[in-house]
């Protein structure tokens, strides 16, 4: 870090109470007069204890704009995309399309991988996800264990299957050992009744 910059007035409290009281100098007057930012002198006054004076003394001030490019310290504001000129939030390069295409993905013929999981937090989610534990005892399908972390396991996947996700006879109640076997052993997408039952048949073998 570079040291710290030392004002000459900072501890000189006779010339700040001269130019801002005596002769009745506005902060940015002073500022102005001295070549140093407005915040500088207020700072100092502040700190020498000189009460602030009201604005009517000065009557209406017209404050120069000091918003967006006419701040002094203007960089440029937001960056813009390399690609399409689009204007971006500060620490980007791209826009989320420009970048796709940099990656090789095909935008227009677009699936995502797995829906919106917003879904899962729905007053309805979570009605039958409790009737589902309810059902099950608050134990596990499997091991009938209630120690372990339960999981509202669907039969058909919740991604592929939509239509099911809120179906009673589409979910079970299993225990995070078995949940995460049978994971394991099937893929985290595009599940069906009939590998739950096929893991349950070759559990043995599995475990």
């Amino acid at each position: 870090m570079g040291r710290k910059i030392k004002y000459h007035f900072t501890r000189d409290k006779d010339w700040l109470h001269e130019h801002y009281i005596t002769k009745n100098m506005s902060i940015q007057k002073i500022a102005d007069a001295e070549e140093f930012p407005y915040y500088i002198i207020r700072n100092a006054l502040l700190k020498a204890g000189i009460a602030m004076k009201p604005q009517k003394i000065y009557g209406h001030v017209n404050h120069p704009n000091r918003k967006g490019e006419n701040h002094p310290r203007w960089k440029g504001g937001n960056p813009k995309c390399l690609n399409c000129s689009k204007q971006l939030t500060f620490g980007r390069t791209r826009c989320w399309d420009c970048y796709r295409k940099s990656i090789g993905i095909d935008i227009e013929n677009y699936v995502a991988p797995r829906p919106s999981q917003a879904d899962r937090f729905t007053h309805e989610y979570k009605k039958w996800r409790t009737a589902l534990f309810k059902h099950y005892e608050y134990k596990c399908y499997i091991c009938k264990k209630h120690d372990r972390k339960l999981i509202a396991h669907h039969l058909n996947a919740y991604s592929t299957h939509p239509k099911e996700r809120l179906d009673f006879d589409n979910g079970v109640v299993l225990c995070s050992k078995h949940h995460s076997y049978f994971h394991k052993n099937y893929g985290f997408y595009k599940n069906t009744k009939e590998q739950f039952h096929d893991y349950l048949s070759n559990l043995a073998e599995i475990i």
